[in-house]
């Protein structure tokens, strides 16, 4: 069986053998939306849980609207902008006094052709663009404590919106359970301090334990990273909320508007039907792409990938992982946790003495690392691999004949071309009935 795999911009070939072949794992398929202004104009104007955003907009006051940056540019905000701008101006708000923020989170700072690849040149010319930094102090505004003891610091330009959109994809999210919402506000366009205390909150309090069980992809309720950023959202008060579903071909498919925590959590629960696939075992060998650019882009952003495609093989078995990685970790403080951890369990004790994002991106690769082998096809360094606990190949092919020689020939195997838009969950067997003795 041959199968092509997406890898950075450009597509790699594996063969393999139909005998032990299981299954091409997938998210259900979603259409892409025939017309994207026309489901944006629906969204606004048939809300859940909110009054048009005719009935919320206060004509020519100013309007925010936060939307992802560069590494999300895959949620098409130079697709949904232009309509939703178009109706902010039919409702009397002119493009002089619209303000469009990047939230940026921790990542890196975006080049100019970025900018205009993820919102348009003709967008970016009409109106005010900003881009979050997160470790600009002096651009921080302190709104509120949570009860989990977050210090909320945000961006300026969010904090004193008169009238503020939330607005980005939702996906799966391996520590908030879900991406798009509240994250328009943390990690978006939060302060470092602020994203690192909240991202801590996703520690075990026992050593060894790592990461809670409740820090988890499709878990948001009861999972305290998720809800504090919930409590940070709603510090801001936002006026409407526009999330967007992409399917797995990065074309937008559904989209929901309306308050910004409801229509959220509407998404949510489209992305869990779309993206859970039962699988009636664990695999010997899982062959899994990012999908190639952008949600290759780095490996900070690829290890969502691994977090899923780990619920698919099993323990002592081989994953093969294809992911560009083109801007190589993607933030410096991954770098640094490389350098100052070391394995899992010293990768853990860093956390707990100086907690950093880096850090615990680290530990879940290395957690799935420890549990099978994974060989990975990748542009990032070969030091950086090995600190991972990965085994950089140099092609899929090459990486198959080296599963195969662990496995043998024929071992059990799952695809999944798209790993980060899909969540295995193994089937539950059925209890067995204990014969009376």
């Amino acid at each position: 069986m041959r199968i092509d795999l997406g890898y950075g911009e450009t597509v790699q070939t594996v063969d393999i053998p139909d005998e032990g072949f299981l299954a091409t794992l997938s998210a259900r398929h979603l259409s892409a939306a025939r017309d994207v202004a026309a489901v944006v104009r629906e969204a606004l104007q048939h809300p859940i849980d909110s009054p048009p955003l005719a009935g919320v907009i206060r004509p020519g006051r100013p309007v925010t609207i936060v939307i992802g940056d560069t590494t999300r540019s895959w949620s098409r905000p130079d697709l949904y902008l232009p309509p939703l701008l178009a109706e902010l101006n039919r409702l009397g708000v002119p493009d002089a006094v619209i303000t469009v923020i990047s939230g940026t989170g921790t990542h890196r700072r975006q080049t100019p052709e970025e900018h205009r690849a993820l919102v348009g040149p003709e967008v970016l010319q009409r109106l005010r663009f900003v881009e979050h930094d997160s470790r600009h102090a002096a651009a921080m505004v302190h709104v509120g404590t949570t009860s989990r003891g977050t210090p909320v610091r945000v961006n300026r330009v969010v904090a004193e919106a008169e009238q503020l959109i939330l607005s980005g994809a939702v996906t799966q999210h391996f520590l908030a359970g879900y991406g798009g919402g509240r994250k328009a506000i943390l990690p978006g366009v939060a302060a470092y301090e602020t994203i690192q205390t909240n991202h801590k909150l996703s520690l075990s309090l026992t050593r060894g334990e790592g990461v809670l069980p409740t820090v988890d992809s499709l878990l948001a309720d009861g999972n305290a990273v998720s809800e504090d950023m919930g409590e940070a959202a709603a510090m801001l008060k936002p006026c409407f909320g526009l999330n967007v579903i992409v399917n797995e071909d990065m074309q937008i498919a559904r989209i929901t508007g309306g308050h910004w925590d409801s229509s959220h959590r509407a998404a949510c629960e489209i992305v869990r039907e779309t993206v859970c696939c039962e699988i009636p075992r664990l695999a010997d060998l899982v062959i899994v792409s990012n999908g190639g650019y952008p949600k290759d882009i780095n490996m900070w952003q690829s290890s969502k990938t691994i977090d899923n495609a780990a619920r698919a093989v099993a323990p002592g078995g081989v994953m093969l992982w294809l992911t560009g990685c083109r801007d190589g970790l993607g933030a410096e403080e991954f770098a640094t946790a490389l350098t100052e951890g070391g394995d899992k369990q010293q990768t853990e004790d860093l956390m707990r003495r100086k907690f950093t994002i880096g850090a615990l991106v680290t530990y879940v690769i290395q957690k799935h690392a420890s549990r099978c082998r994974v060989l990975t096809v990748t542009a990032l360094e070969e030091r950086h691999c090995r600190q991972l606990g990965l085994e950089k190949v140099g092609s899929a092919a090459e990486g198959l004949r080296a599963a195969q020689g662990q496995l043998g020939r024929t071992p059990t195997t799952y695809v999944m071309p798209h790993g980060g838009s899909v969540v295995p969950v193994l089937r539950r067997q059925p209890a067995r009935a204990v014969a009376a003795g």
